[in-house]
């Protein structure tokens, strides 16, 4: 229940869930989730922050629809339109393949009959996108070989590397909720799409909880916290933990949100340069790589993890940058 989700642990179990599903689909461990519906009732006028976070990890790999249920409340439902339309409510677009108003089954309502209506616009529409954008986002990243050349490697590489970039941009955003500590769990839901995106192109099948180990080595990695040298990795707990608290106090919330939107991004990109530097490695070594147990899996990728974790919080987004114009040249 929405109760039970006050608590950060019960969020982060929740995401873990459903991203875990989503890569066991996307790399055959399970059938494939083709559309996602985010249901909301009728009388809601925009989307809790938490949904919100959801939805564009989710929508970066599975599409994702926004379905109203008991749509007889208009004004709540164009109110929630405008909303999703409001660049200065909603800073970027949800990744979001289609809208539907439905109302299940008749019933007496108000002390009339309320006919059913949208279910079948909502499930040709949902047959029209499982056919196509469902398609198509599979296919993109189900795009394993099993002889693969150093061509092979580096289109994987460059499009890993752009996923990061566009994970740690996002993780700005994250970072920049004023909701004190919410932050924490939109981080963690961006990194798991992340991971799972950056996975999909190269196929091992990972083990469970593999982003909570990667996330936990990479800031508890590092020894030295310095402010005039660049935040090191280590320091990027206290500093987040900082900032949400910060943002309690009236008059200093605003640098509270500096301070986690600059540690969720260099955070991201640490974890996502080991990922791939880590998936690589065990790609080349091992042709056949949905047989590697996920025990070496794991040991390799955290091995990774932890020398990303002896470079600073910068060097991590500088060290990004300068990949991706190598790929470019």
């Amino acid at each position: 229940t929405r109760e039970e989700m006050e608590k950060q642990s019960n969020m982060i179990d929740l995401s873990n869930s459903i991203m875990s599903r989503i890569n066991d689909g996307l790399v055959g461990r399970k059938s494939p989730i083709d559309v996602v519906l985010w249901v909301v009732p009728g009388s809601t006028s925009r989307l809790p922050t938490m949904d919100e976070f959801l939805i564009r990890s989710i929508g970066l790999l599975v599409p994702v629809c926004l379905v109203w249920t008991r749509a007889i409340f208009s004004n709540h439902i164009k109110e929630f339109k405008d909303w999703i339309e409001n660049r200065s409510e909603v800073k970027v677009a949800l990744p979001l393949c289609g809208m539907y108003e439905v109302y299940a089954r008749e019933e007496e309502c108000r002390g009339k009959i309320q006919p059913s209506f949208g279910m079948p616009q909502l499930g040709i529409g949902i047959a029209k996108i499982a056919n196509n954008e469902s398609r198509e986002m599979r296919g993109q990243y189900q795009i394993k070989t099993k002889n693969w050349t150093e061509k092979d490697f580096k289109k994987r590489r460059d499009m890993s590397y752009r996923y990061v970039k566009q994970h740690t941009a996002l993780a700005g955003l994250c970072g920049a909720t004023p909701i004190p500590y919410l932050d924490t769990f939109a981080v963690f839901s961006n990194l798991s799409a992340m991971v799972i995106r950056i996975n999909s192109a190269y196929g091992a099948s990972l083990p469970r909880n593999i982003v909570s180990s990667l996330l936990c080595t990479v800031i508890t990695g590092s020894s030295a916290f310095s402010v005039t040298g660049g935040l090191y990795l280590v320091g990027a707990l206290v500093v987040d933990v900082l900032g949400d608290t910060l943002k309690l106090i009236p008059g200093l919330n605003i640098l509270g949100t500096m301070i986690s939107v600059a540690s969720a991004g260099c955070i991201t990109a640490a974890v996502g340069c080991a990922f791939v530097s880590g998936v690589e490695k065990i790609s080349r070594a091992n042709p056949y790589i949905l047989d590697v147990p996920q025990g070496e899996i794991e040991a390799a990728l955290l091995k990774e993890a932890e020398t990303q974790a002896k470079q600073g919080l910068t060097n991590a987004t500088n060290r990004l940058s300068e990949l991706l114009e190598e790929d470019e040249e």
